[in-house]
């Protein structure tokens, strides 16, 4: 996301497009990856910060499902170290348009 935002910024965008994970499953790092740096494209994966190393046991629209594990800090350094971009994508995975005003504050 940040190389394409520069992109746009220097009005040189045409033909990009902003790939991007959410949740920072661990098999970001297993199978997308190396897909990625087989065609030479990068990508901004968003890891819930206070969830490393845990699974995604968040209510999902789609049931069943299967849980997935989220990537640790030692997956999150592999990352960035080949080249993606590492955003926040929030603690706790919290459904901020249900919590109180107060607890946002």
């Amino acid at each position: 996301m940040r190389e394409l935002r520069h992109a746009v910024g220097a009005g040189d965008a045409k033909g990009l497009i902003g790939l991007t994970f959410d949740d920072g499953y661990e098999n970001n790092l297993q199978y997308a990856l190396p897909i990625l740096e087989r065609f030479g494209f990068s990508a901004t994966v968003f890891v819930i910060a206070g969830r490393l190393g845990q699974e995604d046991n968040w209510q999902h629209r789609f049931e069943p499902r299967p849980w997935m594990k989220l990537l640790g800090v030692e997956g999150v350094r592999e990352l960035s170290a080949r080249g993606m971009e590492v955003g926040a994508h929030g603690m706790m995975h919290r459904t901020l348009s249900r919590m109180e005003a107060e607890l946002l504050e």
